[in-house]
């Protein structure tokens, strides 16, 4: 796994490495570490949400996913209600939903000691920044509608298990 932050490529398992290191050797203090490593565990599994989904590992996307699927559902009501699976193969490939991958963590932050939200960049299909702009015959200003760029997301986590709340971005 590997978040692109700016010209850098960084691998998930370096970073987990690193920290696994910084811990043997006494780096971490242990006041805080069981709420860095849930921030830490959180924002792996928001990156891999978004890393499945693009790559249309779609099954396994779904195991991170912990919010409604009504929406998916609403977009395709002739697929079985709980074959996730399909429901996000359909929305990903033919029902606006953006599953990119995420390209930088803009901010992060703890609501409580089991819920984090996050603002990310995804890379577009162009190699850049992904941008949403106006929609259904809104005018791009700054008032009404500017473009967007950072997107929030919040993780839970339920039992010892992290999931991402939210489905990707929506664009018709």
């Amino acid at each position: 796994m590997f978040i692109l932050s700016g010209c850098d490529v960084y691998s998930l398992q370096n970073l987990s490495d690193k920290k696994q290191e910084e811990n043997n050797q006494g780096l971490v203090t242990n006041g805080n570490n069981a709420h860095e490593e849930n921030m830490n565990y959180a924002e792996e599994a928001l990156i891999k949400y978004f890393s499945l989904l693009n790559e249309e590992k779609f099954n396994e996307a779904a195991q991170y996913y912990g919010g409604d699927y009504e929406t998916l559902r609403g977009f395709n009501p002739s697929v079985d209600p709980d074959d996730h699976s399909e429901l996000f193969l359909k929305a990903c490939r033919y029902s606006g939903l953006n599953c990119l991958k995420v390209k930088n963590i803009v901010n992060k932050k703890e609501i409580s000691p089991t819920e984090f939200e996050f603002s990310i960049q995804f890379l577009g299909r162009n190699g850049d920044v992904f941008e949403s702009g106006p929609c259904c015959g809104e005018v791009e200003n700054e008032e009404n509608f500017p473009m967007r760029t950072d997107f929030t997301f919040r993780v839970k986590k339920i039992g010892d298990k992290f999931v991402v709340m939210s489905l990707p971005v929506y664009t018709p």
